[in-house]
């Protein structure tokens, strides 16, 4: 073997080594929602210490426009959509109105948050349209119980 062959063996140890101690995040995949109907995902992480926030209740709160453009959001504790966070983090809503939705995370009734936009800190608007599985992607968020 030549030095170079050596060389190169060696390498690809260290890089096979190295990929092998990356944490694996798992892949979810979701069905096609119902004709007309929306599907959402995401995954809860806590910022502080990137650990997935385990069976904590999701919700999504509807927008409403009135005719001068104002917008508010409401949540309907008993019809707006409802899920629950994952062993991983991961929420899922299946089967939702295709709509624009605020993202709320807890319970309303007794520890909450909704992220904000940046900019404004209003709550952030998410547009949700038919037919599709939306991924809301990864969200870093403050919700640790002290």
């Amino acid at each position: 073997m030549t030095r170079y062959q050596k060389l190169g063996f060696i390498l690809l140890i260290v890089v096979l080594l190295l990929a092998a101690c990356q944490p694996k995040e798992p892949v979810k995949t979701y069905p096609t929602p119902e004709a007309g109907k929306a599907s959402v995902s995401g995954r809860l992480l806590s910022i502080d210490s990137g650990e997935p926030y385990f069976d904590v209740i999701v919700r999504l709160a509807e927008i409403y426009e009135n005719e001068a453009g104002d917008r508010a959001f409401a949540l309907d504790m008993a019809f707006s959509p409802i899920a629950f966070t994952d062993k991983d983090g991961y929420f899922l809503f299946e089967n939702i109105e295709a709509r624009e939705y605020v993202f709320i995370v807890g319970d309303p009734m007794a520890r909450s948050l909704i992220p904000t936009e940046e900019a404004d800190q209003k709550p952030k608007a998410w547009n949700f349209p038919a037919d599709v599985v939306t991924d809301m992607g990864t969200m870093k968020v403050d919700f640790d119980l002290k």
